[in-house]
């Protein structure tokens, strides 16, 4: 299927619904193709959860349990 880069915009919902029924959607910018939407490898609910991964990788770093709030406060330091 092609959509424009303006579908993708105002009919993203429907472009992911395309998507997860196992159709390949091509994406044009003016009138050429530029980007390709296909089937994920691996589902949304199969991944670990962003702030496990990270919070795995800080406690191997430190050495400690890190909580989440530890965590947010590290990562947003400015």
């Amino acid at each position: 299927m092609k959509a424009t880069a303006k579908d993708l915009r105002m009919h993203s919902k429907e472009l992911l619904d395309v998507v997860s029924r196992g159709e390949d959607v091509v994406i044009t910018f003016r009138g050429k193709p530029c980007a390709n939407l296909v089937q994920s490898l691996f589902p949304m609910k199969n991944r670990p959860n962003r702030w496990y991964r990270i919070k795995k990788i800080a406690c191997s770093a430190f050495g400690q349990t890190v909580t989440i709030s530890t965590l947010s406060k590290i990562t947003y330091k400015t």
